[in-house]
């Protein structure tokens, strides 16, 4: 869903509680803890939320607290794997291809 950052502009972020807080204006004010945007609207008038201190909340896997932002294809997505997990995958699938095509080459010179 897009919301309006603190910053005024858009962002595709996930419906956690965090979001639906911000969304029915239930979020505590709170102040500027870092000072990362000159325009940043709660830097300036302490209103809204800091979009650092919910983006190292989501950073830390905070889901009550934290602003996730993601791709507008999120909705098709189907598991989250780990890095290590998704290169053995893309290694696994690239050695069974190269056999495969090795395979291929043999019997073609057949």
């Amino acid at each position: 869903m897009l919301i309006k950052s603190p910053c005024g502009l858009p962002g595709r972020a996930i419906r956690s509680p965090f979001v639906e807080r911000y969304l029915g204006e239930m979020l505590d004010k709170a102040s500027c803890s870092v000072g990362c945007l000159s325009h940043c609207v709660c830097r300036i008038k302490h209103e809204t939320f800091c979009i650092a201190d919910a983006l190292v909340k989501a950073y830390r896997g905070d889901w009550e607290n934290g602003l996730f932002f993601c791709g507008s294809n999120v909705g098709k997505v189907k598991s989250v794997v780990s890095v290590g997990g998704l290169m053995k995958e893309l290694v696994d699938g690239c050695l069974e291809a190269m056999g495969r095509a090795s395979q291929k080459n043999l019997t073609n010179r057949a």
